[in-house]
């Protein structure tokens, strides 16, 4: 494994059914190992179902953890 960090980009969809996907931001940053990449979304819109979609990372990134949450 490789501390040096690389620019990564993902792009965030969520749809109340796992059909209808609608992109709601692009979320990027440096990663490196044991470094989080954090987005806020405050989106209005609901939904049931998130992905995330990475476009671009250095080949030896991978995901170790993802939380998602919301306040109400």
């Amino acid at each position: 494994m490789t501390d040096q960090g690389g620019s990564a980009e993902c792009r965030i969809m969520m749809g109340m059914h796992m059909a209808a996907m609608d992109p709601v931001m692009i979320m990027g940053g440096i990663c490196a190992h044991r470094r989080w990449l954090e987005c806020n979304l405050n989106q209005s819109k609901r939904a049931r179902y998130l992905e995330i979609h990475t476009v671009d990372a250095p080949k030896w990134t991978g995901w170790i953890r993802i939380r998602v949450w919301t306040e109400r």
